[in-house]
């Protein structure tokens, strides 16, 4: 592909190749730093009553249970549903202490011809739920370990979840919903984490660095026919680094601008495994249209990112923007790493980088029409 325009000079040039070697070498410092080292240690082991079920299901309240649905053999759960209403699942809530700021849920599990339903809940699924002083389960904040379809052999899964201070107990739920198929559960534990001291230091002083250098990679931004770029970039990188908290809020707003006949946002699981919704309510989720929301979020602002570079950035080539955008795209997930309760994502980098090369596209499309319709237009007298 041609290039924008003229090359630039060689020493803008080097700057610029400083600053890319620059980004990448953060983000690979970043992720070793994730990827190398154990970034918790337990502070508390098995807060669960009875995790193992060595006493039956003593402190756990077991749907389906007596019913052929539900049973246990030497620590394992069994869970079936011959019928999508079945919905067997078993829970325990946990009162959490002063200074729990992180729990971690783990537990190996197997599945078998678990089918599909019409929403994204149905499914086995593991979940710890975020409950606040009046025991209402925040269905907006993370609650999701596991959520499986079809078959798959055992496999241990696990996910760390950071408790904001409203946050009075959690709720441990493995189930079956409006699904049909088997499911095992074994060695489920509930343990309080706590970031270590090297890591906390190390992820401190690396995110100290991205912050010391962002100036400077945004300096060649600093320009009136690029604000427009540094202005896109800003609100992805913001987007990018914003814990739940402030997403849940941005939520919440969305939420308040749906019609009164819509569902709302905090919807227990238990009811949303009930065969038929409620009259007069939404069969979509606020927590399915926020996801969709996300994913079209990642496609769009990258697009947009991608095209305003094209058509404002034209002394570099198109081999070299794109390089610079697919290095962007990367690493805004990246740093979701350093965020307090974000974890970054293969599937999202993919879209950023999808929707950089649709940015791309149009942006070309667009350069060469005009250039077209310039050359067509007859000389001025």
């Amino acid at each position: 592909m041609p290039p924008c325009g003229p090359k630039p000079e060689s020493g803008t040039m080097n700057t610029l190749r400083s600053r890319l070697i620059a980004v990448l070498a953060l983000a690979s410092a970043t992720l070793a730093l994730f990827g190398l080292m154990d970034r918790y240690v337990v502070q508390r082991g098995q807060i669960l009553k009875n995790g193992d079920f060595s006493a039956g299901f003593d402190n756990w309240q077991a749907r389906g249970d007596g019913e052929g649905k539900l049973s246990l053999e030497d620590g394992v759960i069994r869970l079936y549903a011959e019928k999508s209403t079945d919905a067997p699942d078993v829970r325990q809530t946990a009162r959490r202490r002063l200074g729990d700021n992180y729990m971690r849920l783990s537990a190996w599990v197997r599945h078998k011809d678990v089918s599909r339903g019409p929403h994204s809940w149905n499914a086995l699924r593991i979940v710890l739920a975020q409950q606040n002083a009046s025991g209402t389960s925040l269905w907006e904040r993370p609650h999701g370990v596991f959520i499986a379809w079809g078959d798959g052999s055992w496999r241990r899964v696990k996910q760390v979840f950071w408790l904001a201070s409203d946050i009075t107990a959690v709720q441990v739920i493995v189930a079956l919903y409006n699904v049909t198929g088997e499911a095992e559960v074994r060695d489920l534990s509930l343990d309080v984490v706590a970031e270590s001291t090297t890591f906390n230091i190390l992820r401190q002083v690396l995110s100290a660095f991205w912050l010391l250098a962002l100036p400077w990679l945004a300096w060649p931004l600093l320009q009136w026919q690029r604000l427009a770029v540094l202005t896109i970039a800003f609100v992805i990188l913001f987007g990018t680094l914003a814990p739940h908290l402030v997403k849940k809020d941005v939520q919440h707003f969305i939420q308040e601008l749906r019609s009164p006949f819509l569902t709302s946002a905090s919807v227990d699981l238990a009811a949303e495994s009930a065969s038929a919704p409620l009259p007069g309510k939404s069969t979509i989720p606020i927590s399915e249209i926020w996801s969709a929301l996300q994913k079209m979020g990642h496609l769009g602002l990258f697009a947009l990112l991608a095209l305003t570079v094209a058509m404002t950035w034209r002394e570099q080539s198109w081999r070299r923007l794109a390089l610079y955008l697919i290095v962007f795209a990367i690493t805004a997930e990246i740093l979701q790493l350093l965020s307090l309760d974000r974890s970054a994502r293969p599937v999202d980098a993919g879209l950023n980088l999808l929707g950089t090369a649709a940015g791309l596209a149009l942006g070309s499309y667009l350069l060469h029409r005009r250039a077209r319709t310039t050359d067509q237009d007859p000389p001025s007298v």
